[in-house]
Order: structure tokens, then sequence, then C-alpha cells
């Protein structure tokens, strides 16, 4: 299904470490914006939509102005607000209660409490919020390889466990993403990673044995997502697992009013001319020898053309996740494979 993702700004009140938007960059997409890149797409077939920044909601009057629109558009099967949770105002209260309203926090861990200044964090008033409306909240944090060496053991617990403390909620799922451009992970890194992440697919063994999620979804996506994967391999009839979305229509503006495959490109032209010149099938050819090609979504596909390779490092952590979603598969059996076969029928 197609993505549509609006920048409305790349301004922030933060400054993390991990981010290249342009965080002093007061300017935004007004909602006449919207509405005119809405009407260029000339949609006719179900999508996601994506408000992104930047920080969204420091224009939550613009957001909820979109959010009123694209809930009586059929076609919108969600609307997905990535924040980082330190705007709570009265458009936000009435963003979350719209029934399209999906809401991600992005919690950086380590880093965030360093670089959010005097921002206060209102993750447990956004959590309420989505309780009211029987609503689930994922709450995020970026992985790097500095995090992973000899002396930082169990570092993807910690996170987890870091995150959960911001919260009262039992409910609220954990997210960990892996940062997946040139030069963040070392081999030793990816080592490090790889044994933690094992160590860590334990605590997600128990949960499913002993129900501790009401559905696939709740998983966390570390391991949601190879796990879905695999599970629809062999549920699904040629099934083919597709790249990010740059090469299959998936549309993004931003200030300058260009529409491009993803945000990633915006200040590359070269990169993205390369992407045009159809520099991802000389990518793709390094991925046939591969064991997972059929279910790696390939990374990014930006930093893979800027790296003029596949990017091995990364290989190595698809591999081994694909291998202990396997695992986790063989642990709990029936428990997990009919939790997946419910979700997907309840889609």
């Amino acid at each position: 299904m197609k993505t549509i993702k609006f920048i409305i700004s790349e301004h922030c009140n933060m400054n993390c470490v991990y981010c290249d938007v342009d965080v002093n960059n007061r300017e935004y997409l007004s909602f006449i914006k919207f509405k005119q890149f809405y009407n260029s797409l000339n949609i006719n077939e179900d999508y996601y939509f994506d408000i992104f920044g930047g920080e969204p909601l420091l224009y939550s009057n613009i957001c909820l102005k979109i959010v009123k629109f694209l809930n009586k558009d059929k076609n919108c099967k969600s609307i997905n607000i990535t924040t980082n949770g330190t705007i709570f105002d009265k458009y936000v209260e009435k963003i979350i209660s719209y029934k399209k309203t999906k809401i991600n926090i992005s919690y950086d861990g380590i880093y965030q409490k360093q670089n959010r200044g005097h921002n206060k964090l209102y993750i447990n008033e956004i959590i309420n919020e989505l309780n009211k409306v029987n609503k689930l909240i994922r709450i995020h944090s970026m992985l790097v390889g500095e995090m992973f060496n000899n002396i930082n053991n169990n570092i993807l617990l910690k996170q987890h466990n870091n995150i959960l403390e911001k919260t009262n909620d039992k409910k609220t799922i954990v997210d960990l993403t892996v940062v997946r451009d040139i030069n963040i992970w070392t081999k030793e890194q990816v080592k490090q990673y790889n044994i933690q992440l094992k160590e860590y697919s334990q605590l997600i063994i128990n949960n499913i044995k002993n129900n501790m999620y009401n559905n696939f979804e709740e998983i966390p996506g570390l391991f949601r997502i190879p796990l879905g994967t695999l599970l629809e391999s062999v549920l699904v009839k040629n099934f083919k697992q597709p790249t990010c979305g740059v090469d299959t229509g998936q549309n993004i503006t931003n200030i300058n009013n260009n529409i491009i495959p993803c945000e990633r490109f915006l200040r590359d032209n070269k990169i993205y001319d390369e992407l045009k010149n159809n520099k991802l099938k000389f990518i793709l050819e390094h991925c046939h020898k591969c064991s997972i090609e059929h279910l790696c979504n390939k990374g990014c596909i930006y930093e893979q053309i800027k790296n003029k390779h596949v990017i091995e490092e990364l290989c190595d952590i698809y591999k081994e996740s694909f291998r202990i979603a396997q695992y986790i598969i063989q642990q709990t059996g029936n428990t997990l494979i009919k939790m997946y076969i419910k979700d997907s029928q309840n889609k």
C-alpha cells in the first residue's frame, strides 16, 4: 500500500545527534499547501499518510486541519504522526481523538535528555489521551553502533526499560530502530549487537508464551518486522518482500514543494539522479546470492546508493535478525502463529 509523507517543516525544538534536518528552519507548509499537494496526487487507491518534521506538532493547529480533512477520505487508512513528545496542547488532544490518528513518540534514551533542553516530555499526557479512545502508543529509540561494545552489555534491555520507565502504561509498545547509515557500525559493534539481540529475544519469547501481548502489533519492531516477514513468506502465495518504497511510488513533499520518493534525497540531487538512472538495479545485484534476498527489504536505499555497494555491516544485522526470528517461531510455535493470523484477518 502506498505511503504519502508530508514534511510540514524541518523546524524542531530539539537537536538530536543522529538527525540531519535543519532544526532552525522555521519555514512550514500551510493547510493550503497541503491541499495543493493532496490534489496534485490524484489519489484513487488506499494509502497511509505520514505527517513528519522536524517536530510536526510545533504546528499542531495545521496538523489538526489535515487530520480532520483526511478522516473524511475513505482511501486514507491511517494518519501517522511522529513526535518527540514535547508538545501537548488543545490541538494535540483533538488530533488524538480522531479515529485514524496514530502517534509515534521518538524517545532516544541516552541521547535525548542532553538535546531536548528545557522541553518537558509529555509522554504520560499523550498516553492518557490515547487510552481514552483505546489506542496503542509506540515509543521508539534509535540504535547506533557506538552503543555496542564490550563495556555496554545488554544495551537493548536497558533501552527497553529506560523507555518503559517514562510511562505508567503497560500497553506501551517499545520500539528500537537500527540506524542504517554508512559508517555507523563496525564489524565488532555488529557482533556485540547480535549477541545482545539474541539475549533480548528471550524477553520476547517469554512474553509470547505468557500471553503478554494482546496482538501481533504489540511485539517490538526489532522482532515484529522479521517475524511478520517470515510468517507472511510461508502463508502468502508468491510472496516477495518489497523495498522501503523509494522505487514503488512513495510520495513525499517538503517546504520547497518538491515531490520525491524519500526525505533522505532532500539535499542530495546527485544521489536522487542516480536513483532515477536505475542505480538501484546495480545495488540490488549484490543481493542475488544472499540467503535472505527474498525476505530483506534492502535497508535504506539512499544510503546503499551513496555507498555504491550494500552496507555489509547492516547485512550481517539483517541476517542475524531473521535467524533469531526463526528461533522465536520455533520456541513459541502455535501461540505466535495464531496471533499473527488473527491480526492479519482483522486488518
